[in-house]
C-alpha cells in the first residue's frame, strides 16, 4: 500500500529495485528455498493515517507481509522501526538459522 502511494505521488526513486516487485500482481514465492516472513502489528507510523483502520506495524501492511508459498509467517509486536531492535523478534531469527 505504501509503494502504491508512493508510486502515484512521484516518487518510485525512493523505492529504488523494489518497485517492480512491490507493484507486481503476482506475489507468489517461485523459488525452492523457504521463505519466512516476519512483520510488527505495533501502528506507529504514517500507516495508520494512510489506510485506517489497517493493521500494519505503522509502515509495512501485515497483508503485505505474506506470501502464498511461504514456510511460516510470524507477527511480533513491534513497530516497524522497533523490530530490529526486538530481543523476541533476533531469538526468533537465529532459531530458524
Amino acid at each position: 500500500a505504501i509503494a502504491k502511494h508512493m508510486h502515484d505521488k512521484g516518487l518510485n526513486m525512493l523505492l529504488k529495485n523494489s518497485i517492480e516487485f512491490l507493484m507486481s500482481d503476482n506475489q507468489n514465492w517461485p523459488f525452492s528455498a523457504k521463505l519466512y516472513s516476519i512483520a510488527g502489528d505495533l501502528p506507529l507510523g504514517l500507516m495508520p493515517l494512510l489506510q485506517k483502520g489497517s493493521r500494519s506495524d505503522g509502515t509495512v501492511l501485515l497483508e503485505e507481509t505474506q506470501l502464498p508459498g511461504m514456510a511460516e509467517h510470524k507477527v511480533f509486536h513491534v513497530s516497524h522501526t522497533s523490530m530490529i531492535y526486538s530481543r523476541q523478534v533476533t531469538r526468533y531469527i537465529n532459531s530458524l538459522l
